[in-house]
């Protein structure tokens, strides 16, 4: 419905356009008006023909004869079928036209092949560009399905650690206190149906987000003893912010996976949640062993400004792998590239006893 609407509206626009264009010096505007109602009327016509017929069949093969051949028969035909129109109108005396102009057969049937030439091109140009807006938006729906089968394996990266982890958790915990492991397999229930059938959308509420990063961090805590010191501060409530499901849990999940183990003094995890201005600002600290890349930082869809990349110590001429490029941080990062495009910054931090994280996202 709407489109015919849009196809009677375009060619009353055309009536009324032309006839002040093309037909001004009629001084009748009765007379204007029905020469003004041949031309369309004829435009018309070839166009529709074009369109419908001789482009979706013909155009698009190897041999244009066909297509061409076809265009030259649309535009006799419609120039044939509206001269002979006119001639049967004018010559029966059934319109009331009264010439106060040179006018004779000869300059109509010039006129009719003229005005079907000018019908065909507009078909032509209308179907090219219908055409182009289809294979644009069939371009664009396949990039838009290869972005979400990427985005569904990247989280589906993220299940096998997740259950991997919280089911050794709760194993250790078994032996030491049984009740507590069946409070703790309570929480793993409600993690895994969440993470089963309630975060399949492209957004999710960031509460929920914060809920189960707070459960994850209980399951952690289960496996670390008094020389570890986890301090995570979490906003206790977000209204409305909503998130890409799983964004942070790679981040927080790195922190338990590759914090130190050290005997003669603490070991630590601390992290930062924080909204504002519609912002979402997250900060991760872990001590470490070793030394890698000591002082190494580098940045990721930093929007607006200058990007410094230190050079990366080398090993044999090549760079050297640090122990966070697991799967955990290039997902994050891909994922950030495809769903928050300019409106992210990722830094990290690799110094030589501690590993820092600092994420933005615009929500």
């Amino acid at each position: 419905m709407v489109k015919r609407v849009f196809h009677v509206l375009f060619w009353l626009i055309i009536f009324m356009v032309w006839q002040q264009l093309v037909y001004f010096y009629i001084s009748n505007p009765v007379n204007r008006m029905l020469f003004t109602s041949f031309d369309v009327t004829l435009i018309a016509l070839t166009a529709y023909l074009l369109y419908y017929w001789v482009a979706p069949r013909f155009l698009h093969g190897k041999n244009k004869v066909p297509f061409w051949a076809g265009t030259l028969l649309t535009i006799l035909i419609g120039a044939s079928l509206s001269g002979l129109t006119m001639l049967l109108f004018l010559h029966r005396g059934l319109v009331p036209i009264h010439f106060d102009f040179y006018w004779n057969y000869r300059f109509m049937v010039n006129n009719r092949l003229l005005i079907a030439v000018v019908g065909a091109g507009t078909g032509l140009v209308a179907f090219l560009a219908t055409s182009y807006l289809r294979s644009q938006k069939r371009i664009a729906q396949s990039e838009k399905e290869a972005i979400a089968a990427e985005l569904n394996y990247l989280k589906a990266q993220i299940n096998p650690h997740f259950l991997f982890n919280s089911i050794n958790s709760i194993y250790v915990q078994i032996d030491q206190n049984a009740e507590a492991a069946k409070d703790s397999l309570a929480i793993f229930s409600d993690m895994l149906r969440y993470q089963l059938y309630e975060c399949s959308s492209e957004r999710v509420p960031l509460q929920d987000e914060i809920d189960y990063i707070r459960n994850y961090i209980h399951l952690q805590q289960l496996r670390k003893d008094e020389r570890y010191k986890i301090d995570f501060k979490l906003p206790p409530h977000v209204d409305g912010a909503m998130v890409a499901p799983f964004l942070l849990l790679p981040l927080v999940e790195n922190m338990f996976k590759h914090v130190s183990h050290w005997s003669d003094r603490a070991n630590f995890i601390e992290g930062s949640l924080l909204v504002e201005n519609g912002r979402l600002h997250f900060k991760g600290v872990n001590s470490k062993n070793g030394t890698t890349h000591a002082g190494h930082e580098y940045q990721v869809g930093y929007a607006g400004a200058a990007q410094a990349f230190p050079p990366a110590q080398t090993r044999g001429g090549h760079p050297q792998m640090t122990q966070r490029e697991g799967i955990g941080l290039p997902n994050v990062k891909r994922r950030l590239e495809l769903l928050y495009p300019g409106e992210h910054i990722l830094q990290t931090q690799d110094c030589p006893e501690t590993y820092t994280v600092n994420l933005e996202v615009a929500l």
